[in-house]
């Protein structure tokens, strides 16, 4: 916990997350997506300036979520960057539940094609270090959503590519409890 938390600067979450998702949780969630080779940009890696990316997205993602999440046909998907600034906004702008629509066709896409993506890629948590071929690790990209949903209490996990609600009256009586626990100013 940070300076401003343990000394009462900033609020700490007073309540979980059941059936929404606040704006810092999903800003947290694009990040640990943008972190994923799937998101590169092309000719400018890891470019923060909008008007110099190209972004490049697997088709098989866009199709899925054109498809099955928006119910649109595949002729109305626009270019691959355009595309990415489209799944942006539809993270950003949705209910809570079709960001965890986005989450469980990504962790699918993950999960079916064993994390391989081809590429040059530069580093992240969830990349091994080969320059051709990237492997995102499926397990370590749950651990990091769930790492997440854990600081932002979120009463929903990632299990195998799924969200799902946390439902044992143990663990939400924990988080509960931890929630609600006011925080100790003392340094460890």
């Amino acid at each position: 916990m940070f300076f401003s938390k343990r000394y009462g600067y900033t609020k700490v979450r007073d309540k979980i997350q059941f059936e929404s998702i606040d704006e810092v949780t999903r800003n947290h969630l694009w990040s640990i997506y943008y972190a994923l080779p799937i998101w590169e940009t092309k000719n400018h890696p890891r470019s923060y300036s909008r008007s110099d990316s190209y972004y490049e997205i697997s088709d098989e993602i866009v199709f899925k979520i054109w498809m099955e999440i928006l119910n649109s046909p595949v002729d109305a998907i626009p270019s691959n960057s355009e595309a990415v600034q489209h799944i942006r906004e539809i993270h950003f702008q949705e209910e809570w539940h079709v960001v965890f629509d986005l989450l469980e066709v990504i962790s699918e896409w993950i999960k079916l094609n064993n994390g391989l993506v081809r590429g040059s890629f530069g580093n992240s948590n969830f990349k091994s270090s080969t320059t051709r071929t990237t492997r995102i690790d499926a397990k370590s990209f749950y651990k990091e959503v769930n790492a997440l949903f854990e600081k932002e209490c979120v009463g929903y996990r990632l299990i195998d590519g799924k969200v799902c609600p946390i439902t044992d009256t143990h663990e939400i009586e924990q988080i509960e409890t931890a929630v609600n626990a006011k925080p100790s100013p003392q340094c460890h």
